[in-house]
């Protein structure tokens, strides 16, 4: 039965997948030049960062909590995981910044 669930999840994932790279071949297309561009990644990482890490940490926070109040802890380590996805999205702009001085790019 889980190798039927890990074959959806994958199955999903890829699906999601593939619509992102299908959808930003349309926006690599209709770009003009480098800044719109820039423009274009900064959004999606705008977009990303402000609606999604938030929600995403502390949904994980919550349910993580909550396994190990119930004594699941292998549930409590996945969502665990899915908190730290979510703190490294909004660490991200910082993590970039540095890197950018590291390399004087």
């Amino acid at each position: 039965m889980r190798d039927r669930e890990k074959q959806k999840m994958i199955h999903k994932a890829l699906m999601f997948t593939g619509m992102l790279l299908f959808n930003a071949r349309f926006a690599f297309a209709e770009a003009t030049s480098e800044a719109d561009l820039i423009d274009f990644l900064s959004g999606i990482g705008d977009f990303l960062i402000n609606t999604v890490a938030g929600p995403l940490f502390i949904i994980g926070i919550c349910l993580a909590g909550a396994a190990v109040i119930f004594g699941d802890s292998r549930t409590a380590q996945k969502f665990g995981l899915v908190a730290l996805g979510g703190a490294i999205m909004l660490l991200s702009r910082a993590l970039l910044d540095i890197l950018e001085r590291l390399t004087n790019f």
